[in-house]
């Protein structure tokens, strides 16, 4: 594997988890109102 693949490759990966923290954030107050149950703070 060629440096610069490996190098987009974790550019990519990164991405991809930086988009995912992004939504679980952004979903956070939805599922605080549909399950509060499930948050004890």
């Amino acid at each position: 594997m060629h440096p610069r693949t490996k190098q987009l490759v974790v550019m990519w990966i990164a991405t991809v988890i930086f988009s995912a923290v992004m939504f679980f954030l952004a979903m956070l107050p939805a599922l605080y109102e549909l399950y509060p149950d499930y948050f004890p703070f």
